[in-house]
């Protein structure tokens, strides 16, 4: 629509009023007409210009891009915190750019998480007792870093009263796994920030009275995506946080392993996992002789393709892809295991990696323990890329 046609500021108020009153339920609703009638609530018709390209993965569908290209006018909501409602301003801004992008047929961009709000929303009701459920208002994203291991961050928690978190130096095989972890963690946080009514300050790291460590459970994994039961595990995750950034980046809170942990953080995130979904990491070790003939034959056809497969890998460079080698451990030339290496780095001549299990007869052999051996040490690979798999000749894909 052109500038002409869109309502004056009056009228999208009048639609955020209206809008509460159908599809809010009490307390909530109280709370958020008085809070749309007050000066802690902003609307006005944005000057900033309209990029139909923008660099930055905004999510969405085809119909929320398609509102977007189509789009003539911006109009910003912002709101302030309120005294002892610590979430309250989040709810008013959501509450009143629903109203306005369903009167408009328009599209929410959610400047805090950089991401398009599904257009279904625009009619889906506010909790009333106001409670966050932490997936619908961050985003996790992940990426590899230089050293070949996985970096996560959530984007959207400073609006909640917290800083965003993150996850560094992952093993690259277990972004998808950590995640529930990662976000329970996160629902945990903004929990204690609704109880303790205010923000964390960058000075005082302890004011939600979690000492530098947090339980969390898998049941605060479900209520980040809101709600459900399940018995599984729970593990202990170290929170530090100085109020400081690294050079260029914002301050995030780091997520790792506690102080009860002594051994290396990659190795660390292999135990939270265990010890948060009850599982063991010691499946795809296999005690076998590279002399059995099946197994020989199998070995032979998977260093005939190695380099294939180890060329594709580099060429790929794509985060979905993962790379995998199988190699004889025997630290006491007694008790040789085959166990698998998820690959961080190729070196000209040699592999570095993170062992993906427990070892059985080598206690020493951890998963998440990292390695570096020599290229002709491959014994077997495997390279996964979502639900393709190619490789692993000598044994099922390892866990």
């Amino acid at each position: 629509m052109s500038s002409d046609e869109v309502p004056s500021i009056l009228e999208l108020k009048k639609a955020a009023l209206d809008w509460v009153v159908k599809f809010c339920d009490d307390p909530l609703r109280g709370q958020l007409l008085d809070a749309i009638c007050s000066d802690k609530l902003h609307v006005a018709k944005s000057s900033r210009s309209l990029r139909k390209d923008p660099t930055t993965d905004l999510g969405g569908g085809a119909d929320e891009k398609r509102r977007f290209r189509e789009a003539t006018e911006i109009i910003e909501v912002t709101t302030r915190l309120t005294p002892g409602h610590p979430v309250l301003h989040v709810f008013v801004a959501l509450a009143v750019a629903r109203a306005i992008a369903r009167k408009l047929n328009g599209v929410i961009l959610y400047d805090a998480r950089l991401e398009f709000v599904p257009l279904v929303s625009h009619e889906e009701p506010l909790p009333a007792d106001g409670r966050i459920v932490i997936t619908k208002h961050i985003r996790c994203m992940s990426s590899i870093q230089s050293d070949g291991l996985g970096w996560m961050t959530t984007v959207g928690m400073p609006p909640l009263g917290m800083p965003n978190l993150e996850m560094r130096h992952i093993p690259p095989n277990l972004s998808a796994a950590l995640l529930p972890i990662f976000l329970a963690v996160a629902q945990r946080l903004i929990d204690a920030v609704v109880a303790h009514g205010g923000v964390l300050s960058d000075e005082d790291t302890d004011v939600l009275g979690f000492s530098g460590e947090i339980l969390v459970s898998y049941q605060d994994a479900l209520a980040a995506y809101g709600g459900g039961s399940a018995t599984k595990g729970q593990t202990t995750v170290g929170l530090r946080y100085d109020g400081r950034g690294r050079v260029g980046l914002e301050p995030f809170m780091e997520l790792g392993r506690p102080s009860s942990h002594e051994d290396e953080a990659s190795e660390w995130y292999f135990t939270a996992v265990n010890e948060f979904l009850g599982e063991r990491q010691d499946a795809g070790v296999h005690i076998h002789s590279a002399e059995d003939p099946v197994i020989a034959v199998s070995h032979r056809r998977a260093l005939s393709e190695w380099q294939s497969a180890r060329s594709r890998f580099v060429g790929t460079n794509s985060p979905s892809q993962l790379l995998y080698v199988k190699r004889r451990f025997d630290p006491s030339g007694k008790a040789p295991e085959y166990m698998w290496v998820v690959v961080t780095a190729l070196e000209s001549d040699a592999i570095v990696g993170t062992l993906v299990n427990n070892a059985v007869r080598n206690k020493g052999l951890r998963a998440g323990l990292r390695v570096r051996f020599p290229e002709t040490e491959v014994f077997d690979w495997l390279l996964l890329d979502g639900d393709q798999h190619e490789g692993g000749y000598t044994q099922a894909p390892p866990n």
